[in-house]
């Protein structure tokens, strides 16, 4: 999904355009996520005057919206990232530092096919890795 695809779904759901929204999707159109509503606060303190409460409403107002989805890592923090029903992926993250990357490879479609054709539908699935990364493997 494009930018200025989001920025339509914002002004036919009626939503007032503001720079605090505007600088929400920008963060995910330029680094995808998965983010925690604090990081996204941090990146948003950047551009724009935006307090954490207003992070968290434009957060559900995305959700709610299907511009963005609830990503749970096993490391018990909600993060978000964007929503592409068109683009399927993984995540590792770091068992010290937390920071999450984004692994496009899945091998899991041809399981997915098996179960399709044993009737199944709506097949969804969610495998996440965990280790450590470079950066912490050096300190």
């Amino acid at each position: 999904m494009h930018l200025d695809r989001a920025r339509k779904i914002l002004k036919d759901s009626t939503l007032s355009v503001t720079l605090p929204r505007l600088a929400i999707l920008e963060i995910f159109y330029s680094h995808h996520g998965p983010f925690t509503a604090e990081e996204i606060f941090q990146q948003t303190a950047k551009v724009c005057d935006c307090d954490l409460a207003t992070i968290y409403r434009t957060i559900n107002i995305y959700c709610e919206r299907e511009l963005l989805k609830k990503c749970y890592l096993q490391d018990g923090l909600v993060r978000y990232e964007l929503e592409d029903k068109d683009h399927h992926h993984h995540h590792i993250t770091c068992k010290k530092c937390r920071k999450s990357e984004l692994l496009d490879d899945c091998f899991l479609a041809e399981v997915e096919a098996k179960l399709s054709a044993q009737g199944y539908t709506s097949i969804e699935h969610q495998l996440e890795y965990f280790g450590i990364c470079r950066a912490c493997q050096s300190l």
